[in-house]
C-alpha cells in the first residue's frame, strides 16, 4: 500500500531527470547542439553579406558595354597579339625601310616559345637614315622592342622582339573584387591612338615581294 501511495511520483521524477539531462546535453553535450546552432546563425549572416556583395558585382557587370569592350580588346590585340605574328613584324621592317631609304640585305627569325626575335641586316651609309628607320618602326602596331644593334661598315645588324601575350584562362573567383581598369585602359588607348596599324591586305600584298628594294 505504501508503494502505491507514492507510485504517482515516478513519472514526474523521470520527466524531471530527462529534462535536466537533456538541458545539460544541449548546452554542453558531446555534440554541443546550441553551439552548432549559433555557428549556423553566424554562417547565415556571412552568406547574406556575400549575397549582397555578389549582387552589387552583378549590377556592375550588367552595366558593362559588351560591344565597346570587344572594340577595346580588338585594339589591344592589335598592339600586342595573343600569338606570334612574324609576318607582321617582317612587314613593319619592310615598310619602315622603304620609307626611310635603307636597304634590307637579309633577315631571319629566332627566339623560342616565349618570344619571337627577328634578326635584320640593313645597309645604309647614312646613320640619319637608320635613326629615321627606328623612329618609323616605333610608330607601327604590333609593338616591337629593339633588343640589339651592331653597326659596322655601313651595315646595321638589328634584333627585334615582337611584343605578344598568349591568352590565358582567368583564375578570378566570384568573391574577388572587380578590378578598376577604366582609367588604365583609356590611358593605354590614348597612347596607341598615334600609332599606325597594318592591315591584312597590306601583309598579303607584301608577301610576294622582295623586301630588299635594291
Amino acid at each position: 500500500m505504501e508503494m502505491r501511495k507514492w507510485s504517482w511520483l515516478v513519472f514526474p521524477a523521470l520527466v524531471g531527470v530527462m529534462v535536466v539531462f537533456s538541458s545539460r546535453w544541449l548546452i554542453a553535450g558531446p555534440d554541443q547542439i546550441w553551439q552548432k546552432l549559433w555557428l549556423t546563425s553566424g554562417e547565415v549572416k556571412t552568406a547574406e553579406a556575400e549575397v549582397v556583395k555578389l549582387k552589387n558585382k552583378l549590377d556592375i557587370l550588367n552595366g558593362v558595354d559588351i560591344v565597346g569592350q570587344k572594340e577595346v580588346l580588338s585594339r589591344l590585340e592589335t598592339a600586342v597579339p595573343s600569338q606570334r605574328r612574324a609576318e607582321l613584324l617582317i612587314w613593319e621592317v619592310t615598310a619602315a625601310a622603304s620609307e626611310s631609304g635603307v636597304a634590307i640585305e637579309r633577315y631571319g627569325a629566332g627566339g623560342d616559345e616565349t618570344q619571337q626575335v627577328l634578326q635584320v641586316t640593313l645597309r645604309t651609309g647614312d646613320a640619319e637614315r637608320f635613326i629615321d628607320w627606328v623612329g618609323r618602326m616605333e610608330k607601327w602596331l604590333p609593338l616591337v622592342t629593339l633588343v640589339n644593334v651592331n653597326y659596322k661598315e655601313g651595315r646595321v645588324e638589328v634584333s627585334l622582339e615582337q611584343e605578344w601575350k598568349a591568352t590565358v584562362v582567368s583564375n578570378a573567383k566570384p568573391e574577388d573584387e572587380l578590378p578598376e581598369t577604366g582609367g588604365r585602359v583609356r590611358e593605354t588607348l590614348q597612347k596607341l591612338s598615334g600609332y599606325r596599324e597594318i592591315s591584312s591586305g597590306q601583309v598579303q600584298d607584301a608577301g610576294g615581294t622582295n623586301p630588299n628594294p635594291f
